[in-house]
């Protein structure tokens, strides 16, 4: 039977996962605070690949190291593409159609 990658990164960035948030429930409240956005993000990373249907290639190779999930999230922060970047753009853009809605209910 062929092995499924899919499935297997999927059990192993889990566990991964839940392995990482025990640990931060043991720290300090500021510690927890501190770690927060990694939790979140990590747990971002982990949707993606809930029902994954990538190149088994692809699955095996994320498969094969050892913390398949850090490295997705360190690799996540050092992309050039910040969370905030994404946050301004979804605040202009929400802000633009705010604009748009008060012009079409005759407002200025």
């Amino acid at each position: 039977m062929k092995k499924d990658y899919n499935r297997l990164l999927y059990e192993k960035m889990e566990k991964e996962y839940e392995d990482y948030v025990s640990s931060v429930k043991e720290m300090s409240v500021e510690q927890i605070i501190n770690n927060a956005y990694k939790i979140a993000v990590k747990e971002d990373i982990l949707m993606i690949f809930y029902d994954s249907k990538r190149p088994q290639k692809e699955a095996k190779a994320l498969y094969g190291m050892k913390y398949p999930l850090d490295y997705l999230y360190e690799r996540w922060m050092k992309e050039s593409c910040s969370q905030m970047d994404l946050i301004v753009d979804s605040v202009n853009e929400s802000i633009k159609k705010a604009v748009r809605e008060m012009k079409e209910r005759g407002e200025r």
